[in-house]
């Protein structure tokens, strides 16, 4: 037969039910540990976990909305745009060759994924990584240099990736060659990247090709100045 979902009304009532029981729980049963899967409280760190990971997930979706789609929250601030000085120039760690063991044991004391249990032991051989996050003012040089069209920077998946979605840069950097969005269905010729215009109604040139502040960036809810000492 046909399937018949329940109205908005019924569907936020089962939500405030199941929040109420929730809370409840949570002021009233003692947390006892270690948090096995055998505990109450397993299934209480699965639904926080859960809902983090959604607030990730969630923050992507809407950065890649039409600006007008979205209402930035009263108070809402962004962090500062860059230092001064600025970042500290990252250095290369080298990290020797080693054996390394993925995974944790069933009785490890606390909530997991089920992707998290498993041992998996593996030889890792010598390699080097940045001290730091990678900033977006090191990664524009990247860009700068064509990054985006030398193959021999990407791995295969990741130069197949960069070919479907023909990209130029980050996704969320802002140029005015018009790039699509790729998100697919109504978003799919969508684009971010488009002529920009100054206080006075002038239009900027935005390609990076002279001034790396020309990138301009979606945030949350706003196209901003590039943010450099951000991680990219």
């Amino acid at each position: 037969g046909s399937l018949f979902w329940p109205s908005v009304s019924e569907v936020r009532k089962y939500r405030d039910d199941v929040r109420k029981t929730i809370l409840e729980l949570i002021d009233t049963k003692p947390m006892d540990v270690p948090v096995t899967q055998d505990s109450p409280w397993w299934s209480l760190f699965m639904g926080m976990e859960h809902e983090r990971i959604h607030f990730e997930t969630s923050s992507v979706l809407i950065r890649q909305l039409p600006i007008k789609y979205v209402n930035r929250p009263n108070n809402w601030v962004y962090g500062q745009l860059t230092k001064d000085p600025p970042a500290t120039k990252n250095s290369m760690l080298k990290v020797h060759n080693t054996t390394v063991t993925v995974g944790k044991p069933r009785d490890f004391p606390s909530y997991g994924w089920d992707n998290e249990y498993g041992e998996w032991t593996v030889r890792v051989p010598e390699f080097e990584a940045s001290k730091y996050l990678v900033t977006n003012r090191e990664f524009l040089e990247f860009v700068k240099v064509g990054g985006y069209e030398k193959k021999e920077y990407w791995s295969d998946d990741g130069w197949k990736w960069r070919s479907f979605r023909k990209a130029k840069h980050p996704t969320f950097w802002v140029c005015d060659e018009g790039c699509k969005s790729g998100c697919g269905n109504d978003l799919a010729d969508y684009s971010h990247c488009c002529l920009v215009t100054d206080d006075n109604g002038n239009i900027n040139d935005v390609n990076g090709n002279e001034d790396p502040l020309q990138y301009k960036y979606r945030a949350m809810f706003d196209v901003i100045d590039m943010p450099l000492d951000w991680p990219a």
